[in-house]
């Protein structure tokens, strides 16, 4: 899970690098995916994992339709797709989110 977590994070800092922007809201957002998965909290594999697919279905379109300008674009959806199944199919994966949330009152 470190990798992937290590992976979105990267994917925000080098997204903000290539289009000469800074985003500290989509920063915050990979580094609350990165601590989610590092959790192990049950169920959030597949959330990172939806996030991750719905960013690539939200960009797909742009990213084919600008080739080959957006190739490295393209590449990162395709990463993007292989950590999603990952985080769902992957046995370790899966017994690693295995934490329940306990609640003392």
């Amino acid at each position: 899970m470190t990798a992937v977590g290590i992976y979105i994070i990267a994917k925000a800092v080098i997204n903000m690098i290539i289009g000469h922007w800074f985003s500290l809201s989509s920063l915050i957002i990979a580094v609350v995916l990165a601590v989610a998965l590092y959790s192990g909290v049950k169920y959030l594999n597949y959330a990172v994992a939806v996030v991750l697919a719905v960013t690539v279905a939200k960009n797909l379109p742009y990213n084919i339709t600008h080739l080959p300008s957006a190739f490295i674009y393209l590449a990162e959806g395709i990463a993007d797709v292989v950590c999603a199944v990952l985080l769902c199919l992957n046995t370790e994966v899966k017994k690693h989110f295995t934490n329940g949330i306990s609640i003392k009152s």
